[in-house]
């Protein structure tokens, strides 16, 4: 039994094709751009560089480059530890508001060793620690009762 074709020749021959910027789910690199990875690491390029370079996301060069076993570690210099810590925004929570802002100010540091960043100063106590919502919302309910069982009483 033949299975109806949902769509005619000239239907699917109208539709386009579409482009994307960034890099397809599970395209594979090829020798040449691992090469170029290579070669751009050593010569001292961020994730963010690569990526442009080869139209990839900044996640899949990060990825690439563990499995390639070419993790390089940039150490925060005094600057740009000063840096964060004046340009740093908090919400009422403790939250941090403008990380992209702040990984996009760095060159070698990614959006992950910014976060890392802020929570070593937090535990320190450089920066806020966030309140823990969960515990606001407990006290809430815990007074909400309360009021409650005296309205009742």
């Amino acid at each position: 039994m033949r299975r109806k074709k949902w769509r005619r020749k000239t239907d699917l021959e109208a539709v386009e094709p579409i482009v994307l910027d960034c890099d397809v789910a599970h395209k594979k690199f090829t020798s040449n751009e691992d090469n170029i990875i290579r070669r751009m690491v050593r010569n001292g390029a961020t994730n963010k560089e690569i990526a442009a370079e080869l139209n990839r996301t900044e996640l899949s060069i990060r990825s690439r480059r563990c499995r390639m076993n070419l993790r390089t570690i940039s150490p925060w210099t005094r600057h740009e530890v000063d840096y964060l810590i004046a340009n740093i925004q908090l919400d009422e929570n403790g939250i941090t508001e403008n990380i992209t802002q702040l990984s996009n100010h760095f060159e070698n540091h990614d959006t992950n060793a910014v976060y890392h960043k802020i929570a070593q100063l937090r535990e320190i106590g450089t920066i806020q620690k966030p309140i823990k919502i969960g515990a606001l919302r407990d006290n809430y309910f815990r007074k909400s009762m309360g009021e409650s069982n005296n309205a009742k009483n």
